[in-house]
């Protein structure tokens, strides 16, 4: 769950790149401009492949039509482990370990709109 938080206070932190974008008229959709600033987030050997699974799925969040995310689309998912060549007798695991990172970002993302 902590690398999910990470994740969103990287990328969710204004920054100079979406400054300078916004300078030149591109509009970045929320959450997803890169911080100018490296944080570095310890990760478990065991836990590398899940995160770049996370990290690849990114940009496939579910939105709700009011506004908000109800998670990662699991479609993708699946796709990007097919693409990772992730044996199928590993999926399970590493769907699990993504969805703990999934809900860290999640809890962060509603931590950040309550302020």
């Amino acid at each position: 769950m902590e690398l999910g938080s990470a994740w969103v206070a990287h990328t969710q932190t204004p920054n100079k790149v979406g400054d300078d974008l916004s300078a030149l008229g591109i509009r970045v959709a929320d959450g997803i401009a890169p911080s100018d600033e490296e944080v570095d987030v310890p990760v478990l050997p065991e836990n590398w492949e899940a995160l770049e699974l996370f990290l690849a799925c990114a940009t496939q969040w579910r939105h709700v039509p009011m506004g908000g995310v109800t998670g990662l689309d699991y479609t993708a998912l699946y796709s990007v482990m097919a693409m990772h060549q992730v044996a199928a007798t590993e999926q399970r695991e590493r769907l699990a370990q993504v969805q703990r990172i999934e809900r860290g970002a999640l809890q962060a993302m509603k931590d950040q709109q309550r302020g």
